[in-house]
């Protein structure tokens, strides 16, 4: 039976649990849309540009569920995109994220499985198009086991095994099992630190046969620290990881990462930095955009393993006036790929200010600008985006709420030519359920 059978399996097993225990806490949600723009460039190209009417009607769902045994999150958006003069291919999708926690983490033992779907570019300087566009689903099974040795202290032993498939780039499926044993302390009631050791083998079932072997062995060991206040948290992770291939040369190097967030209310701080090993088939993993938009940042041309180096930061704030939004963030990826032996730089900013007119309507002008850099050809051509935005949403009534857009994006090529600019105008109606 393969991890997406067992994962059906285990939901059904659990939908029994969910009716017959007693719900401490629930939240279903919904939303339905439709946008219509007119594009004055729709194959996104220099030479030939054509106007085109693009629809979108999305569905969206998502929900949480809480009782004494289990804790359920899941949230999924259904997309139908239509092009008039077919200048792109029509196409269904769905993405989103779920999870599903069998058990508590004050229990001797849980189960965790996870879910996500998200949209990516096929190659890291693809232009956002829907032939370029893949599909990838990440399927994780994570069973642990732990036992108390004092009341502040716990050991533990984590499985995990996970299922990583494309639609159509399948030669970068892969299979992940490992597991991991740890210690637990926790400080106070508002502090704790691990330590723990983690080895997983990844395999590439898929791998083109002329390749060189892809499949290898992840180890790593970390220190970790947590705190969470009432208006501060932040996790610092401080440790070593290593690459072993089962052909080729091993890899060693430090892994850290640190994770702030802070709201006071009026102001709301999110700061992420991390270095890591991983591969172009896991890429970031289970975390999908903030943006949820077609990235290439986990794409390549082919297999390899890389190390990753990322920062993001995201402010916003209340503090020009009770109506005002303020927003603004900066991020930098830095890729260094293991086989091919070249590097890549990803790296942009965006601002945001929303105006509340009046209870029902807001106004929003928003900026954003992405720089992408590559060492070499073989990785992609580098290039610059720019993107502006003004929308204007209108709230009916407590379901039925409307927006209209105007939008400009400019892609500059600093090496090749895939150069356009792209300009549409839209309207649209969602109603929340």
């Amino acid at each position: 039976m393969n991890t997406n059978k067992k994962y059906r399996a285990l939901l059904g097993i659990v939908s029994g649990l969910m009716v017959t225990e007693h719900v401490y806490a629930d939240k279903f949600y919904g939303t339905a849309s439709a946008f219509l723009e007119e594009n004055d460039n729709g194959h996104k190209s220099a030479p030939e540009q054509v106007n085109e009417r693009q629809d979108q009607y999305n569905l969206n769902l998502g929900g949480e569920l809480i009782n004494s045994m289990l804790e359920l999150n899941a949230e999924y958006d259904a997309k139908a995109r239509t092009y008039s003069e077919k200048t792109q291919q029509d196409r269904n999708t769905v993405e989103g994220k779920s999870s599903l926690l069998i058990g508590k983490s004050s229990q001797p033992a849980d189960l965790l499985l996870e879910h996500s779907r998200i949209m990516l570019l096929k190659k890291p300087d693809d232009i956002n198009v829907t032939e370029n566009e893949d599909e990838r689903d990440i399927i994780s099974v994570i069973p642990t086991l732990r036992a108390r040795i004092s009341s502040v202290d716990n050991i533990f032993v984590k499985g995990q095994f996970i299922d990583v498939n494309y639609v159509e780039s399948d030669f970068k499926n892969s299979r992940r099992d490992g597991g991991t044993v740890g210690f637990e302390h926790r400080i106070s009631a508002t502090d704790n630190m691990q330590i723990f050791t983690q080895q997983t083998n990844i395999k590439f079932p898929n791998s083109p046969p002329e390749m060189l072997d892809p499949n290898y062995t992840y180890r790593s060991t970390e220190f970790v620290y947590s705190a969470k206040l009432r208006q501060l948290s932040y996790n610092a992770h401080i440790g070593l990881n290593e690459s072993l291939p089962d052909s080729g040369k091993d890899y060693r190097g430090p892994k850290y990462a640190f994770e702030l967030g802070y709201n006071s209310g009026v102001q709301t701080v999110a700061i992420n930095l991390r270095q890591e090993l991983t591969d172009t088939s896991f890429g970031g993993g289970n975390k999908l955009p903030n943006d949820k938009q077609p990235s290439g940042t986990d794409s390549a041309h082919d297999l390899d393993r890389f190390e990753r180096k990322r920062v993001d930061i995201h402010w916003q704030t209340h503090i020009l006036c009770d109506s005002c939004l303020l927003i603004a963030g900066a991020y930098q990826i830095h890729d260094r790929y293991l086989i091919l032996g070249q590097t890549s730089r990803q790296q942009g900013w965006n601002v945001g200010y929303n105006y509340a007119l009046s209870y029902s309507s807001t106004l929003s002008v928003q900026r954003s600008n992405g720089t992408n850099k590559f060492s070499d050809a073989i990785l992609g051509n580098d290039y610059d985006v720019k993107n502006t935005r003004i929308e204007y949403s209108y709230k009916i009534n407590r379901s039925f709420s409307m927006k209209c857009d105007l939008n400009n994006e400019k892609r500059e090529a600093l090496t090749g030519d895939e150069s356009y600019s792209e300009s549409y105008i839209g309207a649209g109606m969602s109603y929340d359920f």
